[in-house]
C-alpha cells in the first residue's frame, strides 16, 4: 500500500491527513503499533522532527498524532501561508494559467476560512 507522505507544507497537511486517516488510522483491522509504524515511515522533514524520538509504542501513537495535528493543522497558519502566497504573486498579466489558477485557489481558501470567522492576519505579521 503506497501511503501519503505527511509532507511539511501546512497548506497540505490538512489533506494529507485526511488521506492517512483513511487509509490507516480509521481501519479497524490493523493494531495501534502497526498504524504508529505506518506514520512514522510516512513522515517527511518538519514532520519528522516534530515527532523525532518518540519511542514507537502503542502508548505513544495518540499523542504522536496529537502533536502532528497542533503542530501543522493550525487554521490561522494556513491563512497566513495563503496571504504569503498571494503576496507574493505576480500581477495576473505576468501569471500563466497554472500560476491564475492557484491564485483563485489561494483566494478561494481564504474567503472560506474567513467565513468562519477566523481573524486573518496581515502578511506582515
Amino acid at each position: 500500500m503506497k501511503l501519503p507522505q505527511l509532507l511539511e507544507e501546512v497548506l497540505e497537511f490538512s489533506t494529507v491527513c485526511a488521506q492517512f486517516e483513511a487509509s490507516i488510522h480509521n481501519r479497524s483491522n490493523l493494531d495501534v503499533a502497526t498504524k504508529f509504524a505506518y506514520l512514522i515511515m510516512s513522515r517527511e522533514r518538519r514532520a519528522r522532527c516534530a515527532i523525532e524520538g518518540i519511542t514507537l509504542t502503542a502508548a505513544n501513537y495518540p499523542q504522536t498524532v496529537k502533536i502532528l495535528k497542533v503542530r501543522f493543522g493550525q487554521p490561522r497558519l494556513v491563512v497566513r501561508q495563503h496571504l504569503a502566497a498571494l503576496w507574493k504573486a505576480p500581477a495576473c498579466r505576468d501569471m500563466t494559467m497554472q500560476g491564475i489558477q492557484s491564485r483563485a485557489m489561494h483566494l478561494s481558501l481564504s474567503h472560506s476560512v474567513e467565513q468562519r470567522s477566523i481573524p486573518l492576519p496581515t502578511p506582515l505579521e
